[in-house]
């Protein structure tokens, strides 16, 4: 059965589960990895697709943007994809869960996320 989108559950992986290009960046081959492992954990799925595909996109935007010298640019493309980031991380109550050192990166990272919004906004 078909989703409105015209999507199959078969249908080809979600973005960043495909081989990368051969001119991805460190940045983007380390954002598929990050997503293979938010995929092996069942933490992504078809709902997250356009998350996942704009995360490919930002890590892109901030390569070219160092390579060109455009620090602003890759700087809020990073801010940009670290907040994709934190939406496909699930929230614990007290911001971490076993409290090691990567629930205390993701709680910040939450907690940066949100202080950045916050900003924009006012």
């Amino acid at each position: 059965m078909n989703d409105a989108a015209g999507f199959e559950p078969t249908d080809p992986v979600l973005p960043g589960l495909d081989a990368p290009p051969p001119t991805a960046s460190a940045l983007e081959l380390s954002t598929r990895r990050t997503i293979a492992a938010l995929e092996a954990l069942g933490l992504v799925d078809e709902r997250h697709s356009m998350l996942l595909q704009l995360m490919l996109d930002l890590a892109q935007v901030v390569d070219a943007g160092r390579r060109h010298a455009k620090a602003s640019a890759a700087a809020m493309a990073a801010a940009q994809l670290l907040a994709a980031y934190t939406l496909l991380m699930p929230e614990t109550e007290g911001g971490g869960g076993d409290g090691d050192a990567f629930d205390q990166l993701a709680s910040d990272l939450r907690d940066a996320a949100r202080s950045a919004g916050a900003s924009v906004a006012e």
